[in-house]
């Protein structure tokens, strides 16, 4: 019996392994291309509103429409407890991207993904996203200053 019962458990914990070892794997290709810090083409600065429960606990993404192309869809994340409201009530927080050159970003789609189990904290109000470039320090800002829900993409113009 106890010789059964290791064995059961030994199989569901390698089991467990491998799904945590592929589940990594698909989130580093998913946000391979964020680089928090360590430079890269574009820098995203975002500041989240400072409304009581602005944060949220869902996965925020982006894909930033330049006028050469558009880049592919990135997590936004640093490994940090992103999008909530700052402590200070002021500070954004950065990701450096790799995308290559889009040119001028004219405007940039967000997509929110529910936190893990569908959390009910997946909603977000986003104050600004501003976007650099960083060999030309160009920097183009995108006010939204509205809650985001859902997993329905918002797609927001450049301020001029």
């Amino acid at each position: 019996m106890g010789q059964q019962l290791f064995v059961k458990v030994s199989k569901a914990l390698a089991i467990l392994l491998l799904v945590c070892f592929f589940m990594s794997i698909t989130i580093t290709a998913v946000s391979a291309k964020i680089v928090p810090g360590y430079g890269g083409d574009y820098q995203i600065c975002v500041k989240t509103g400072n409304e009581d429960q602005s944060g949220t606990d869902g996965s925020v993404y982006i894909t930033l429409i330049g006028t050469k192309k558009t880049s592919r869809e990135m997590l936004l994340s640093n490994g940090n407890d992103n999008f909530e409201i700052p402590k200070d009530g002021k500070t954004p927080e950065y990701f450096d991207l790799i995308v290559g050159d889009i040119g001028n970003v004219n405007s940039i789609q967000i997509r929110m993904h529910p936190g893990i189990l569908g959390s009910r904290n997946s909603d977000w109000n986003l104050d600004y996203i501003a976007v650099t470039k960083l060999d030309t320090k160009q920097r183009w800002t995108f006010p939204y200053q509205k809650w985001i829900y859902g997993n329905t993409p918002v797609t927001i113009q450049k301020d001029d």
